[in-house]
């Protein structure tokens, strides 16, 4: 319009407080309720006079050091002008008046009043226009959403909403829509007020208002830094009779209620700061000007904003303290559209040698301790494993315990040793170790463990062998209750060959003479067993006296004349045996030349009659010398003399003279022995008879003598050898006969094999590859004459073998080669290349060995080609290329498991990627389950397929789901998956529980489904009512239902998460009949169907009965009536029936008129009884009789009986 009043809307009001005006002052939240009320304006000032505000009324100012009571005050604001700032200062009796408006034009064209919420965007929800004038017969309310936007419409209100060109209260169709509200007819003159609910406005209540939280639209639709009112027109004043002065708008106050941007966050906003800073709560963890995101470690879940039930905090990452931050990853989340189930936090950058989703793994080469602190920063330790004992030399160790792959027969975490009962740990072994094959009856407690490296068992004491298996030498019977394994064999050592015996039987090895097991007996005909054994009698039976026995404990046998000794096989002395034809003998004289015997002896030897002759006599009785002996004499201790003479200058077949010893001579042999050749002779060599000339070379040698012996002749000169030094020496050739000399070889000694030459040519003898007479150059081809070189010179060498390869594992392969067949040189270089490319070399010399070389560092399953050059001084020569292929290894990349919804009641099916083959072609998938509580187990899938169904699941049930693809090498494990399965109807529902709590009231009380299969969300219970027997009376109606939140799982909430309790399980039914039989069910319902429980049934509690009929009353007699009733039902009768009381209440005679009132109870009869004979009344009376019908609560009676007797005869007088 034509007047605009703009300015800062400095404060507005929070539903019941309103804010302070202040710059810079905090906003505080809905229901905060702590609030400054300070206001400040331009307009509003206090002079110089009074510069303080008034503390109690602050629209007044006074003086400095004033009393807050004082009356010298004077007000902040001229008393006429009526500025802005009234319509905010919270203050009903200031107000904002504008100008008076002199036509209806000007007032048709309104004012425009802008409020600025000054430092943010806040959500706003309601809007309270106090006037203070007449109303304005149209609103327009726009706002801005953001300060750069433009405005926009926000809601009309007129008392015609066609002058907007709108209808009145018109639809909204989208949460976003804009209507106009018809304003009544009639308004107050003054003080009205206009209210823009935002989310209710007027009749028709805002699409979503009652889902605010899940409407984002309407959310956006609240939103307001800015807020405009447009007034236009004015009820009242456009008619005639009113005062052109009331043309004017006042405002007490506009009241603006909403909240700070938190998202749900913040109990409340620090309002200071520009903009405004939502102050997050703790449990909330987030950060943020609007509490907008997560904490970096607290992004388990995507960012929420809160609502009215649910503060959707957000959830932490696990990260085991080994990562400053976390991410959402929808692909590992089993429940994206949940916040409460499920996760997709993935930790970043996970630290101390961990990985996986949650850093709760370690990576390659690590482990982790069982039990151990997740989250110690040295959780993760190296596996340091013995590649001697594990598969494949691997080094990979598993994640938990950190034990290494062990070959078969290996143990230890680092498979550093073998297992108990193995030994002799072997790198080249597939199982790892042998077999100790212990046996446990000879080791010590039956152990079968043997030493690691030699096998040997621990034995017994009197066990050996490498297994124990057999008695120690000495020891017999090896059992297994003998602590020490054998016992001793106790051989006899006098008896026994030795002192071992027989391991399995005991038996000693007896001498010949000895028997028994221990050998301690002798034989018979033998005597005294001792340390030489038993001992034979063996009596001579030729010097014996016939039927005589040997001694039995000395075994002196009884012997003939002349004869003596123990077993009288000798002569005595001075006699000698002489054996006769039939094996007898006799004792004859020795008759010794004392000349020819040694020390003169006359003694003989006893079995041949020979006396002992001297050196060199022969004789029976020792008187001559033997041949080739000489001089017999009495005085010669020696007897004879050896002639000696020499063999090969002898005469054959002749002997010595026994007198002189002089030898007969062969021609040119001299000496009394013939051992000496004549001079110009020497013996022949070779053992030959005779003696040779000597050959001496005339110009070689120095005279024709030459040694009597070996005939070496004396050489001249030094260069010649030879027995006639008629040769050259070596190293010299060419003998000259004419000088007696030879020439020097001077063969090269860097060519030739050694110092000598061809004794005729000179030709010095020359290594292979070395030529020339002096062996001093090298052959075509050949080069580098060495004096160190067996061959002289080098060549090229040739025919290099290829390089051998054994796989080690998937990074390393052995490689080993030969020296070339011909090396051709001393000294061999070596270079290892692998593909093209050399990554080894190394040197050798002669003798040539085998060499090796350990290529590491390769990458899985892939093909290497590898060749060998070798070279010496002369030349290179290369082998053929082999090609050789690393074993698979563990898989690489990433491995995502995730499961396909929907996810149904009893099984899911997942499915995973592939990862890459560059390790190896994987040979199998393991998908493993397992639940995270309870004992539900879950079959694992193997097999090749990247995905599978998982069936028999029980019904919402958590299951942990992970994956390894692997191959020959090894495993690579995917982070573990939690799978929640959908809700299945419940089951096993028991009946409910019924307990009288008053003849009109029954307490119901039920427990929960044993196998919920879900959350349940509510009961329901059924009621009907029953006849005695059972049966029903009615159809059965719904009497309590109530709703809720029963999970099997119980999960933590935050202190202002609002979960819904569980639902009521207990309820009181009212307003029952009395003792009425009512059956009850229960119905328990979660989201995926319900379960019935079986009925059961109760009675309520007894009550007063209702009424009781009259009874039938008829004559018997005329003095007796007969009383009977009928037992109400159970309805009426209100309990079980104790009693009934017979009363009667009157009685009357024909002739009486007026009856004569009595009451009498006559009988009490029992619950069974439904009559009874009143007797002893008088003839022709009417009787009337009640009945009170009595249960255990209290009786009641019923209305009167009449019955009359019967007329009696007539009497005789």
């Amino acid at each position: 319009g034509l007047q605009q009043f703009v300015g800062r809307m400095q404060d507005f009001r929070l539903y019941q407080v309103a804010l302070t005006n202040s710059p810079h002052r905090e906003i505080l939240e809905v229901f905060s309720g702590d609030l400054l009320t300070v206001h400040i304006q331009s307009e509003c000032r206090c002079p110089g006079s009074h510069p303080r505000i008034h503390p109690l009324q602050q629209r007044y100012c006074i003086p400095n050091g004033a009393e807050d009571t004082t009356e010298n005050r004077v007000s902040r604001l001229n008393p006429k002008a009526r500025p802005l700032s009234f319509v905010n200062d919270n203050d009903i009796g200031t107000s904002w008046v504008s100008r008076v408006f002199t036509n209806i034009t000007q007032l048709d064209q309104g004012v425009t009043i802008s409020v600025d919420l000054e430092n943010g965007q806040y959500q706003v929800f309601y809007i309270i226009i106090q006037f203070f004038s007449p109303q304005p017969a149209a609103i327009r309310i726009q706002r801005k959403k953001e300060d750069s936007l433009d405005w926009e419409d926000w809601q009309y209100f007129a008392r015609n909403c066609s002058v907007f060109g709108m209808r009145n209260n018109g639809g909204l169709e989208n949460p976003d829509s804009v209507n106009c509200l018809q304003l009544p007819n009639f308004t107050p003159y003054s003080r009205g007020n206009v209210t823009f609910s935002i989310l209710t406005p007027g009749p028709n209540h805002r699409p979503g208002y009652n889902d605010f939280y899940n409407t984002p639209s309407l959310q956006e639709f609240v939103k307001a830094t800015q807020i405009r009112f447009d007034f236009y027109g004015q009820y009242y004043t456009t008619e005639t009779a009113v005062n052109l002065r009331h043309r004017y708008y006042a405002v007490d106050e506009i009241t603006i209620s909403g909240r700070c941007q938190c998202y749900g966050h913040a109990d409340t906003c620090d309002t200071t700061s520009q903009p405004y800073r939502c102050l997050c709560s703790q449990e909330s963890f987030t950060e943020g000007f609007h509490c907008d995101r997560c904490l970096p470690l607290y992004n388990d879940k995507p960012f929420r904003q809160g609502d009215q039930v649910h503060a959707f905090n957000c959830k932490p990452c696990q990260c085991n303290s080994h990562s400053r931050s976390c991410h959402y990853d929808i692909s590992v989340d089993p429940f994206p559209a949940e916040h409460r189930r499920g996760g997709g936090g993935v930790c970043d950058d996970c630290e101390h040698n961990t990985t996986g989703r949650n850093c709760e793994l370690c990576k390659d080469y690590f482990f982790r301790q069982v039990d151990a602190d997740p989250s110690a920063i040295d959780v993760c330790k190296p596996c340091d494993c013995d590649t001697v004992g594990t598969r494949n030399s691997s080094l990979v160790c598993d994640q938990i315990g950190g034990q290494c792959n062990c070959k078969r027969h290996v143990s230890g975490r680092r498979c550093s040793h073998c297992q108990d009962g193995f030994y002799n740990l072997q790198e080249l072994d597939p199982e790892g170790c042998s077999p100790c094959n212990c046996n446990t009856s000879g080791t010590v407690d039956g152990d079968i463990t043997c030493h690691q490296n030699s096998g040997q068992c621990k034995c017994k004491a009197n066990v050996i062998g490498l297994r124990c298996d057999h008695c120690d030498f000495g020891f017999k019977f090896l059992t297994s209750w003998n602590d020490a394994g054998c016992e001793p064999c106790q051989c006899n050592p006098h008896g026994s060959v030795n002192r071992f015996c027989h391991p399995l039987s005991g038996q000693c090895k007896c001498k010949k003479e000895a028997k028994g097991l221990q050998c301690d007996t002798c034989r018979e005909n033998f005597y005294r067993l001792d340390v030489t054994t038993c001992k034979s009698c063996d009596c001579d039976m030729a010097g014996t006296l016939s039927g005589t026995v040997c001694n039995a404990k000395t075994g002196q046998c009884t012997c003939k004349p002349n004869f003596g000794g123990r077993q009288c096989s000798e002569c005595l002395e001075g006699y000698f045996h002489l054996r006769q034809q039939n094996n007898s003998f006799l004792c004859l004289p020795c008759n010794c030349d004392q000349t020819g015997t040694v020390n003169g002896s006359v003694l003989c030897e006893k079995s041949t009659g020979q006396c002992p002759c001297k050196l060199g006599v022969t004789g029976l009785h020792c008187n001559q010398c033997k041949p080739h002996r000489y001089n017999l004499t009495i005085g010669s201790f020696q007897g004879c003399q050896m002639c000696k003479c020499d063999s090969l200058g002898t005469l054959p077949g002749t002997m010595c003279d026994p007198i002189s010893g002089q030898c007969l001579c062969l021609p040119n042999r001299q000496g009394r022995r013939c051992n000496q050749c004549q001079p110009g002779f020497y013996i022949s060599p070779g053992n030959v008879t005779g003696c040779l000339p000597c050959s001496c070379h005339v110009t070689g040698a120095v005279s024709q003598i030459c040694n009597s012996l070996t005939g070496q002749c004396v050489c001249q000169d030094a260069s010649i050898a030879g027995q006639g030094c008629d040769h050259c020496k070596d190293h010299y050739f060419g003998f000259d006969p004419q000088t007696g000399r030879c020439q020097p070889c001077n063969c090269h000694l860097s060519g030739a094999l050694n110092e000598t030459c061809h004794s005729v040519t000179g030709h010095c003898f020359c290594k292979r590859f070395v030529t020339g007479s002096k062996c001093d150059t090298c052959v075509p081809s050949a080069s580098h004459l060495d004096v160190n070189n067996l061959l002289g010179c080098s060549k090229t060498p040739s025919q290099q073998p290829p390089p051998r390869g054994q796989v080690q594992s998937s990074s390393a392969i052995n490689l080993s080669w030969s020296p070339p067949d011909s090396p051709n040189a001393p000294w061999l270089s070596y270079s290892l290349f692998r593909d093209d490319f050399e990554i080894y070399t190394t040197e050798d010399q002669y003798p040539y060995n085998i060499q090796y070389f350990l290529d590491t560092a390769l990458s899985p399953y892939t093909s290497y080609s590898y060749y060998i050059e070798t070279t010496n001084v002369h030349g290179s020569t290369r082998s053929a290329a082999v090609t050789y292929r690393t074993k698979s290894g563990v898989p690489q990349g990433s491995l995502n498991l995730s499961c396909i919804i929907p996810i149904s009641s009893d099984s899911v099916k997942l499915t995973w990627t592939a990862p890459s083959n560059e390790s190896g072609p994987i040979e199998k998938y393991i998908l493993s389950c397992s639940p995270l509580e309870g004992s539900q187990q879950c079959s694992p899938y193997e097999g090749r397929e990247t995905s599978a169904t998982i069936r028999n699941l029980a019904p919402f049930t958590t299951y942990r789901f992970s994956v390894q693809a692997c191959t020959s090498g090894g495993c690579l494990h995917s982070l573990p998956i939690t799978v929640t399965t959908a809700q299945a109807p419940p089951q096993g529902l028991s009946p409910p529980l019924l307990q009288k709590t008053s003849s009109t009231e029954l307490h119901v009380e039920w427990a929960p489904p044993s196998e919920p299969n879900g959350i349940i969300i509510r009961y329901e219970l059924y009621m009907k009512r029953l006849n005695s027997n059972g049966e029903s009376r009615s159809a059965e109606s719904r009497v309590f239902t109530n709703s809720g939140w029963l999970s099997p799982h119980p999960f933590t909430e935050s202190a202002n998460g609002n979960a819904l309790q569980p639902p009521q399980t207990t309820t009181d039914i009212t307003g029952l009949e009395p003792y009425t039989n009512y059956g009850f069910r229960v119905l328990a319902v979660n989201m995926a169907g319900s379960v019935s429980s079986a009925w059961t049934s109760e009675r309520t509690g007894e009550s007063v009965p209702v009424f009781m009929i009259p009874p039938s009353v008829f004559p018997l007699s005329p003095h007796a009536l007969n009383v009977s009733w009928e037992k109400p039902t159970d309805n009426v009768t209100r309990g079980e029936v104790v009693g009934y009381n017979v009363n009667m209440i009157s009685k009357q005679s024909p002739q009486q008129s007026s009856p004569v009132a009595s009451s009498q109870v006559l009988y009490t009869a029992k619950s069974q009884e439904l009559s009874y004979v009143v007797k002893g009344l008088k003839p022709y009376r009417m009787y009337d009789f009640t009945i009170s019908l009595c249960n255990s609560v209290g009786c009641v009676t019923s209305a009167p009986g009449a019955g009359r007797t019967s007329a009696a005869g007539k009497q005789v007088l």
